[in-house]
């Protein structure tokens, strides 16, 4: 059971810091990016730049996904406890009534608050406009899930809830697809054809929509994740923490290097063609994957100990209504701080001592109304505790 607790906490944890790593970056993109400054306020802007990269954290909320759902799986010698039906269930309680409300709520502000229909911040220009041609299209798209679809719709209202429709997309795809692909050719196979898939759609597709095809890729590091768990012999309890340290500070080191305008020969090559998201995204699921597999052997590791604080794991637990919410909060407060007259580096310090803490306050609030009701009754609840680590997964 302490097993078992323990692993929750820092998946918590690790859900925890990425979704203020994308806070980070939406305070970043509403303050100082592209902002004409020189001189050392200039440099020190470009060493910040590397905070731009908060989609990094929709890579680990992915492959989490992934990771915790395949593991609830193996319980089941590999098939769907319950069936479709409870599957599916499940999967819409866990993801769909806060996802409605975030958006509702976020196309109320904008009406109610006129200055939420202008071009606050780089940030905030792609939620507009939200009236007009092709407004209706936009609202039942999201309320199909398939605002991922068109970059007309994906970004409107509350620009960071596109990856919702893509998870939900994924969700039904891991039995239709994943799985049955896993018991016929092993799971290196299928992280291989869901990258080739994910890619392909993407490609055959054009450059028309938002929906990140190769996330599918991600999900199933995940997945492999959790069978390497299961599989894995002592030994390789090291390998795969030195493996994963390598992997994220070879990417730490790429985004600052991005940051101060490096890499340029990546743009003649092609490689802006078929968007450079996908390999970033894939090395971050690689990264995460390894580091799940070393922390589920490990006992007493200072990384974990870190992740298993309190206050990383209580972000973590309400992590989901964060991000549906923070985005339209952020707007709002940066219109506060335009009228006060600040410098952009003083909003930003704004935003790091005051606006994130009480965005976290009201995000727990979301939660209690949103999200946690219709979690109850849930696997979360009915399961053992040795099985509470396997609930959440977004």
């Amino acid at each position: 059971m302490e097993s078992s607790k323990r692993h929750l906490t820092y998946v918590e944890g690790l859900r925890g810091v990425a979704v203020l790593f994308v806070v980070l970056d939406h305070v970043f993109r509403s303050t100082l990016v592209f902002w004409p400054y020189g001189g050392w306020k200039g440099t020190l802007r470009d060493g910040l730049n590397w905070v731009s990269n908060g989609r990094a954290s929709l890579a680990v909320f992915v492959t989490l996904s992934g990771y915790l759902l395949m593991r609830e799986a193996l319980v089941s010698d590999g098939r769907l406890a319950g069936g479709w039906g409870r599957y599916l269930q499940h999967r819409a309680r866990r993801l769909l009534p806060a996802y409605f409300a975030a958006f509702v709520g976020s196309v109320l502000l904008i009406r109610l608050v006129p200055l939420l229909q202008t071009r606050v911040s780089v940030e905030w220009q792609d939620a507009l406009p939200i009236s007009g041609a092709g407004s209706i299209k936009m609202l039942i798209s999201h309320f199909l899930l398939i605002d991922n679809f068109s970059y007309k719709w994906a970004f409107k209202a509350d620009p960071p809830i596109w990856v919702v429709a893509t998870q939900w997309q994924i969700y039904l795809l891991f039995p239709l697809l994943l799985l049955p692909l896993w018991r016929r050719i092993g799971m290196t196979g299928t992280v291989i054809v869901a990258l080739i898939l994910g890619l392909g759609i993407f490609l055959a597709t054009g450059k028309g929509h938002a929906a990140a095809p190769w996330f599918l890729s991600l999900f199933a590091f995940g997945m492999a994740a959790a069978v390497r768990e299961r599989n894995r012999r002592g030994y390789e309890r090291r390998f795969y923490g030195w493996l994963a340290a390598i992997l994220f500070v070879a990417y730490a080191g790429m985004t600052l290097a991005f940051s101060y305008g490096e890499f340029r020969f990546l743009t003649p090559i092609g490689w802006e063609g078929i968007s450079i998201h996908w390999f970033f995204d894939s090395w971050v699921a690689a990264g995460t994957a390894c580091f799940l597999i070393f922390a589920s052997a490990t006992e007493g590791h200072w990384l974990l100990k870190c992740l298993s604080r309190p206050l990383i794991v209580w972000i973590g637990m309400v992590s989901y209504s964060v991000y549906l919410i923070h985005d339209p909060l952020i707007a709002l407060m940066k219109i506060g701080l335009d009228r006060m007259g600040l410098g952009q580096y003083q909003q930003f310090g704004c935003y790091l001592v005051v606006g994130v803490p009480v965005l976290l306050g009201i995000s727990w609030m979301f939660y209690r109304v949103f999200e946690k009701p219709f979690v109850r009754g849930t696997l979360r609840d009915r399961a053992p505790v040795a099985q509470l680590d396997r609930a959440r997964d977004f």
